[in-house]
């Protein structure tokens, strides 16, 4: 198992998250510069933030003890010794004593099935992984290896902060707008 935790995050979010970071940040600072409303650079920044949220927060860590799914408002925390199954048929699932957790992170591999593969070119095919399916791996590898008897109990809790401030945001942005005039 990894020594530091791999993290596993997609691409196309941080490229997404950074790109309207940008953008919102010219617009709140053009909105401020025209003299607008404290609503209009309010809601850049709310945007900004559920792009972050959407985007950028989910995550899969793995670690030697197990792996972390931190989901948009909520982590699950699934040590190796309660993984019975690990699929990524639609999404980096992975089912413990009859409960199923979906990685927000990781959506289904693309179209290239392992079946498909030509002799010989399997290590290829491995190197060419989705992220879920590199995850998946080493998922399956910690559970293979996981001490029998050792405390499986999974930890899933919600991020208040996180919570707190998705709702506090747009109510903040509404209330400059209805106090504007």
């Amino acid at each position: 198992m990894p020594d530091a935790p791999v993290v596993f995050r997609s691409r196309f979010g941080i490229v997404l998250t950074i790109m309207f970071w940008a953008i919102a940040a010219v617009g709140t600072i053009s909105a401020i510069v025209d003299g607008m409303p404290p609503a209009v650079p309010g809601a850049f920044l709310t945007a900004a933030w559920f792009v972050w949220l959407l985007f950028w927060r989910p995550s899969v860590v793995v670690d030697a003890d197990g792996t972390e799914f931190r989901n948009i408002l909520r982590d699950v925390e699934i040590p190796f010794s309660s993984v019975e199954t690990v699929r990524t048929q639609y999404a980096l699932t992975v089912v413990t004593a009859g409960r199923t957790y979906r990685a927000w992170a990781m959506p289904a591999p693309s179209s290239v099935n392992p079946k498909h593969v030509r002799p010989g070119r399997e290590e290829q095919a491995r190197n060419n992984d989705s992220p879920a399916t590199a995850a998946a791996r080493l998922i399956r590898r910690g559970a293979e290896t996981a001490a029998a008897g050792a405390d499986g109990a999974v930890t899933a809790r919600w991020q208040p902060v996180l919570c707190a401030i998705s709702v506090a945001l747009p109510l903040a942005c509404v209330a400059l707008a209805l106090t504007a005039h």
